[in-house]
């Protein structure tokens, strides 16, 4: 991460490659096999009194879920939205395009990784570069079906896992991380399903 630590996600997508979709989990659709930006600000949410992932965590009676479509997770601040070579390479193909030229138009190095390029908007914030909104304000990813193993599993990252605290901060700017919406319950065995699933640097 850079020195900002911010980081950035797309918005959650089905299941590509074997590996485990949020919302395929909320359906019981967890595959064999190998195991969703809002940007946030990685320091505001850790503090020496923040409780480590325990093996009953403070989550044990499972956390609610439901993506809203707001776009929080697309847009905001500079991020990253890291991918591997297989992503690469299914992307591409679903562009129609080599993966040389979809590294190229798409996405940069940092810090020895691959991540997606992002678009200045009108309100001086940076957009995903596949974010896409509809007439009625919804955002739409243009890649909704290959988005990387990041945007899969948000917002069960480790340092949104790590305490109660840290999940309310995050949930200022997701709405579908809201404990008193109409979210759906996620247990906490789905919930360690989906977060063993997260790359490296979340």
């Amino acid at each position: 991460m850079t020195a900002d630590q911010s980081i950035t996600v797309a918005l959650h997508q089905p299941l590509v490659g074997g590996r485990v979709d949020v919302q395929d989990v909320l359906q019981g659709q967890v595959p064999d096999g190998n195991f969703m930006s809002g940007r946030f600000d990685y320091n505001a949410i850790m503090s020496p009194s923040d409780t480590t992932m325990e093996q009953s965590p403070w989550y044990n009676q499972g956390l609610r879920f439901e993506c809203t479509q707001c776009g929080n997770c697309c847009t905001g601040p500079p991020g990253y939205v890291w991918f591997d070579d297989g992503e690469a390479t299914a992307i591409a193909e679903h562009l129609g395009i080599s993966v040389s030229n979809f590294r190229r138009q798409y996405a940069k190095r940092s810090g020895g990784r691959w991540t997606l390029n992002e678009i200045r908007n009108d309100r001086d914030e940076y957009d995903c570069v596949f974010l896409r909104r509809d007439e009625q304000g919804k955002s739409l990813c243009s890649i909704y079906s290959l988005r990387p193993r990041q945007c899969r599993s948000w917002p069960f990252w480790p340092h949104n896992l790590r305490s109660k605290r840290a999940w309310q901060i995050a949930a200022k700017t997701c709405p579908g991380m809201n404990q008193s919406g109409p979210g759906r319950l996620v247990p906490v065995e789905q919930i360690r399903i989906i977060a063993a699933d997260n790359p490296d640097g979340l």
